[in-house]
């Protein structure tokens, strides 16, 4: 009780000092105990974890601890003079009415709609492509505070029921529920302690993911594992659920699952880890229902298009780094009896759709989009006419009809959705936004090739004013990930107009651990290679001040998730480079990330402590957490929710904490930490543009720049 009274006057003190100096002074952060909690790895590696404590999310500690810290952080960005405005100013370039890619499902369309401002989107359903359809599903009316989604729809054949996933508060646990389309009538049914789950309908029901309920106290943090497949009637009790797979002798396993539309194939996908998978198949046709091996090793990607009665048509990466696409006997499964229906490209193949008669391939060539069309047996036949400079994201079919859905964006072309009809050959455009109170042909967007610290050659994307004066004095704003296969393309956000029309420059690089040059670029930026993401993300720094684009005192740097551990790592290894630094949800502890929720999954990109001692050096090595030292950082703000059970937010805290201690000078290192959020689906927009506010103003602020209106 003691310690959280004493919290709470650092706390109120600090509210005080930060009014008083305008957001400018040296701080005093809150001070709380350490713990003598020491590690020993290999008989001789002794590293102290002093705010291990953090890590227990429900003690009263640690919400002391949320406490303090959240009441600095909104006194100092709330004492932002400029804040109010450009909060006003988001909202009105947000404000503006967006439509999904339509989903064809069993005679019906089903779309995402938002009026501009709404929390979370709406789904409408319809019978035509030319009407809205009704209000089917709206997330809006879940919660009050907009923090509870939707996600994960999936439609019984007969078109008469859809089940879909709710997530609350922003965390990755799901509940299934099921309504009648028709009439709009929720069922009884609720299935809960899905994560990351998939639908496959069978008959009167269908086949599902799920884990055993985790322990009360640690919802949001306990390891997850021993992942299942059931099988669940409509009308029962999720009690009542059929056990269908299991491998408890595999904890670390978890599964996917998908009816082929014959409703021949039932596909089972099981992964450990977010690189690669195995593919088992029944063929719910024959009498045995035996379990099929297609697909073993854990050492390829594989997504299955489609089958053609006992044939499988596979989109993998099996002995093709760029990916390929085979037909496969599910019978006769070993490689040397695939067919090849599309052959390796020296452009990466990031993703296919399927329709009764074609096939449509979208490459990434140098980062840039094309597609083309090919008929079943892969025969090239065209490329797919789009609009230059922009992205394409291929969506579902019309299956019978060959007609294509899909959408392109770019960094100033808002997403507009389309659909191509095969026999006619031709696009027409579904729904193209209008952006109020801008003028995008103002910008520019250009694509610049540099080098890595090793020679390798890269690209960055640079969005700014058309009449950018390269004096070396422009406030940027470098954005990177680098990972888990993750291919990063242009699209477009309106908050990211806010922060141009001032005269930031937006940069995002292409850097390695990503899949934009396929899964040889992924390789060369992950377990022991790690640190070249880092040096392309500095090289990428270098290159801006080296060409004038800006200066160190004028770059900020921005990253989520494994973007966030990319953040984290560079600004302590080359704090002299950057101004400003944001990292959110990020993976700050490489030495304890594989301890919890789906954490484990990580080895394969990161490599494991527990692994061997060669794994635990190079984690060490560049863990943004243990490497902090007594130096100047940059202003830092660490953003993070209080329901990420992803990367939990034990990560933040501990690195934040740690950074104070270390900090020497006057700039800041804030931590703002979102009550009811997770690690970033599902988040409402309220506050989306809250926390966009939040960012811009700080980083605007210590990049010198004003707001000219």
């Amino acid at each position: 009780m003691k310690r959280f009274l004493l919290a709470l006057l650092i706390s109120t003190l600090l509210i005080i000092i930060a009014r008083k100096s305008n957001c400018q002074s040296k701080f005093s952060y809150p001070k709380f105990s350490k713990s003598e909690v020491v590690d020993t790895f290999y008989n001789k590696y002794i590293i102290p974890d002093p705010f291990r404590w953090l890590e227990y999310e429900n003690t009263r500690e640690v919400k002391s601890w949320i406490n303090a810290q959240n009441n600095l952080s909104i006194s100092y960005l709330n004492g932002i003079p400029f804040k109010s405005k450009l909060h006003q100013r988001i909202k009105e370039l947000w404000n503006y009415e967006k439509w999904s890619t339509p989903k064809l499902e069993a005679g019906w369309y089903f779309t995402y709609k938002n009026n501009g401002l709404q929390d979370q989107s709406i789904l409408y359903v319809s019978r035509t492509l030319n009407e809205t359809g009704k209000l089917l599903i709206d997330p809006n009316t879940f919660s009050k505070d907009g923090s509870t989604s939707i996600s994960n729809i999936s439609i019984s054949p007969n078109g008469k029921y859809i089940a879909y996933a709710i997530n609350k508060s922003g965390s990755d646990w799901q509940e299934y529920e099921i309504l009648e389309i028709e009439s709009g009538k929720k069922l009884k049914d609720k299935l809960n302690w899905i994560k990351f789950g998939s639908i496959a309908w069978l008959e009167t029901g269908f086949f599902y993911n799920a884990y055993s309920a985790p322990d009360k106290e640690k919802v949001f943090s306990s390891k997850n594992e021993i992942n299942k497949i059931y099988y669940h009637k409509i009308g029962n009790s999720q009690q009542e659920d059929s056990l269908v797979f299991a491998s408890p002798e595999n904890p670390d396993w978890s599964y996917g699952v998908e009816i082929s539309n014959d409703n021949r194939l039932l596909y089972i996908w099981i992964s450990k880890s977010t690189s690669n998978n195995d593919l088992c198949i029944i063929d719910l046709q024959s009498n045995s229902k035996k379990i099929l091996k297609v697909i073993e090793g854990f050492n390829s990607e594989n997504v299955v298009l489609d089958n053609e009665d006992k044939n499988i048509l596979l989109h993998t990466n099996h002995n093709a780094p760029n990916y390929k696409i085979v037909k496969i006997d599910i019978y006769n499964p070993e490689p040397k009896y695939w067919n090849t229906l599309v052959a390796e490209n020296t452009s990466p193949l990031s993703n296919v759709a399927i329709s009764k008669n074609n096939l449509y391939l979208h490459y990434l060539d140098t980062v840039k989009s094309k597609v083309t069309v090919h008929n079943r047996e892969g025969k090239f036949l065209h490329n797919l006419k789009t609009p230059k400079n922009v992205i394409i994201n291929l969506g579902d079919t019309d299956y019978e009809n060959d007609i294509l859905f899909y959408s392109y964006t770019s960094y100033l072309v808002p997403t507009t959705t389309a659909m191509y009809d095969h026999h006619k050959q031709s696009s027409t455009i579904l729904y193209t936004p209008t952006i109020k109170n801008i003028d995008l042909s103002k910008f520019e967007t250009r694509q610049i090739p540099y080098k890595s610290k090793d020679g390798t050659p890269c690209y960055m994307y640079i969005t700014c004013k058309k009449d950018l004066n390269l004096d070396g004095n422009n406030p940027v704003l470098l954005y990177g990930y680098g990972g888990f296969n993750i291919s990063i393309l242009p699209d477009f956000v309106p908050h990211r107009l806010a922060f141009l029309e001032q005269g930031g420059i937006w940069v995002t690089a292409t850097l390695r651990g990503g899949s934009e040059f396929g899964e040889k670029w992924h390789e060369a930026g992950m377990q022991e290679k790690k640190q070249n993401a880092f040096d392309d993300y500095i090289s990428a720094a270098e290159y801006l001040i080296t060409n004038n684009y800006t200066q160190a005192s004028k770059l900020a740097i921005y990253g989520r998730s494994n973007g966030g551990l990319l953040v984290g790592a560079v600004m302590i290894q080359r704090p002299d480079l950057f101004r400003v630094a944001l990292a959110t949800v990020g993976v700050m502890d490489m030495l304890r990330y594989h301890k919890f929720t789906i954490g484990y999954y990580w080895a394969v990109e990161y490599g494991c402590v527990s692994a061997d001692e060669h794994q635990f050096k190079n984690l060490l090595n560049y863990s943004p957490l243990h490497n902090i030292k007594p130096q100047r950082y940059p202003a830092t703000l660490v953003l993070t929710g209080d329901h990420d059970d992803r990367v939990v937010p034990a990560h933040s805290y501990k690195y934040i904490t740690t950074l104070q201690e270390n900090q020497i000078g006057d700039l800041p290192c804030l931590i703002r930490i979102d009550i009811n959020t997770g690690h970033g689906s599902g988040k409402s927009t309220n506050k989306l543009i809250a926390e966009w506010t939040d960012m811009y103003a700080f980083t605007m602020l210590h990049l010198g720049m004003r707001l000219n209106y």
